[in-house]
């Protein structure tokens, strides 16, 4: 789920109009703050599909309240999501574009091993890539000498790592798969925290098959933007799946009271969203019409997708309102935290 293209999620999920995955059931499931359980919110944002998102106000993290009740990550992740464009939502063909981005080498993947190589040396330590999708990231992490394991909510998907890559891939959530304590020298969660219902019950698990001093990689759309944008950020206008939206601020409160420490931070992207505007939608209409038109010819796509100018991170302080925040955190030991 998480090691796809940066934007891909967002981009793939299109305009308000096109999409309406709120609308397959009310907004009804009244919750309390994900992150400190605190049942006193405001309201803050209205999402382009109508959700409301609200402010909490002992943490101050943004998250979707009320949302569906029938809410089902894994039921979303179907096929049809990655072939077929499925729930009005989605890929024409997921391994394709994956393949693209590889060859283009702006590729999530790309950058956080990169990232990661820059402090740890991957040769004899192992590697969890949790929303690992296709296995590209993992296939790659192998390559450079980690010994890899994959966990993804979608069982297509996590069929298709194996096949692809001949990877170790769990079908299910992290909690599910039932890893032994201190495991893994690193876990990698591209796109996966802002779909979370229990965000720090999952860092807890994360806290706990880390081995000691390993790291956790993570990304997850920066709500910094929303102060700049409003609803204009391209948080509030597509990627409606999304339950949580956290700033560098709660994404680090999370990360401390599962026992990690944020030890650097970078953003990438741009987070104003096209449709934010009558020209920008018309620019964003004509641009999805045409890759459209261009998927009909998958040589010919790939040439200019590959002739893009590729996306790297850029450190926090520099830029704090690029639209995805990555966040390297280290497990620290109980009594030093």
């Amino acid at each position: 789920m998480g090691s796809g293209g940066f934007g891909q999620r967002s981009a793939a999920l299109g305009t308000a109009e096109e999409v309406k995955i709120g609308d397959r059931g009310k907004f009804s499931a009244w919750v309390c703050c994900p992150l400190c359980s605190c049942e006193d919110s405001a309201p803050a944002f209205t999402r382009a599909d109508n959700g409301t998102v609200v402010q909490c106000k002992k943490c101050a993290l943004l998250y979707l309240n009320p949302r569906s009740p029938e809410f089902s990550i894994a039921s979303l992740y179907d096929r049809s999501y990655f072939d077929e464009g499925g729930h009005g939502s989605g890929y024409r063909d997921y391994i394709r574009q994956q393949a693209i981005e590889m060859k283009r080498g702006d590729h999530p993947a790309q950058l956080a091993l990169q990232l990661l190589e820059q402090r740890i040396s991957p040769r004899g330590r192992t590697l969890l890539d949790v929303g690992c999708g296709g296995g590209d990231l993992l296939n790659l992490a192998r390559r450079h000498g980690f010994g890899v394991s994959g966990v993804d909510v979608s069982a297509y998907v996590a069929a298709q790592a194996r096949e692809r890559f001949n990877l170790d891939v769990f079908a299910g959530g992290l909690e599910d798969a039932k890893f032994d304590a201190n495991s893994f020298d690193v876990v990698t969660a591209l796109e996966v925290l802002e779909h979370l219902t229990r965000p720090v019950q999952w860092l807890r698990e994360v806290y706990r098959i880390l081995k000691p001093c390993g790291l956790l990689l993570l990304t997850t759309p920066n709500a910094h933007c929303a102060a700049k944008y409003g609803e204009k950020w391209l948080g509030f206008t597509a990627s409606f799946e999304h339950l949580t939206f956290f700033d560098l601020r709660t994404v680090t409160l999370a990360a401390e009271m599962a026992g990690l420490r944020t030890t650097a931070v970078w953003t990438r992207g741009n987070g104003l969203s096209s449709a934010s505007s009558v020209v920008g939608r018309v620019v964003g209409n004509a641009k999805r019409i045409l890759k459209r038109a261009l998927l009909s010819f998958p040589s010919l796509f790939a040439l200019l997708q590959a002739r893009r100018r590729p996306i790297g991170v850029t450190p926090f302080e520099r830029d704090p309102f690029g639209h995805d925040l990555w966040v390297l955190l280290e497990k620290v030991d109980a009594g030093k935290f």
